[in-house]
């Protein structure tokens, strides 16, 4: 199979702007935009990754249209309902992503720096997808996190995802990585099996992929 070399770069980039701008985004309203843009570069990328099959290409595209036009026509924005369908779209873009890079990842023979680069994006986008999922947990079910700062009232329901998800998106990496500082907790029963699975599955993916990678790294040398 075949996955396009200039999406793992243009994902990597656009992570790497989104979480620059997050920690600025509470205090500087024009990062807002800035982090819409990024968003949207990022799903992009994800459908762009796929682009050289058709049948791929046809199934990202429709995940990713219903979300990207959510995001950009205000009227839909703010509706409680779209607001879930964006992200369950979105969630589900990543995952389909995540498994054709990770098929391309396991199906190749030569450790290449693509290869690398194809790792380190399904990484990045685990985290995608669990904050992702946090997201519309809070959102759906207030108080399914500890440690996260009440949205003011005044904020409609897309302010409020956009309000939460900063939050959730730390709260995913830092339980991804296992690091776990404690100030923000999973408070119910979904929350907790939901955070307990992000963090078997970052263990278990750098744990098998290291081993692939050496693996191949190793039989290359070794021919």
């Amino acid at each position: 199979m075949k996955v396009k070399f200039f999406s793992f770069i243009g994902l990597l980039i656009s992570f790497a702007l989104l979480f620059a701008a997050l920690p600025l985004a509470h205090d500087y309203d024009f990062l807002g935009v800035f982090m819409l843009l990024a968003f949207t570069s990022i799903i992009f990328f994800s459908v762009y990754a796929v682009a050289e099959n058709r049948v791929d290409f046809i199934i990202a595209i429709c995940l990713a249209v219903p979300g990207a036009l959510i995001h950009w026509i205000e009227a839909l924005d703010n509706s409680f309902y779209a607001q879930i369908i964006d992200m369950i779209f979105s969630m589900l873009l990543y995952c389909y992503v995540s498994y054709i890079i990770l098929k391309y990842i396991f199906h190749t023979k030569v450790v290449s720096v693509n290869v690398i680069y194809g790792a380190v994006c399904v990484y990045m986008l685990f985290g995608f997808i669990w904050a992702t999922a946090f997201t519309i947990l809070e959102t759906a079910s207030p108080g399914s996190f500890i440690g996260l700062d009440p949205a003011p009232t005044h904020f409609n329901y897309a302010a409020i995802v956009n309000y939460h998800i900063k939050s959730l998106f730390y709260f995913s990496y830092i339980t991804l990585t296992t690091l776990g500082y404690g100030n923000i907790a999973p408070n119910t029963v979904a929350a907790s099996a939901m955070a307990a699975g992000e963090a078997i599955v970052g263990q278990l993916y750098i744990t098998i992929l290291i081993a692939r990678l050496v693996g191949l790294h190793i039989s290359q040398h070794a021919e």
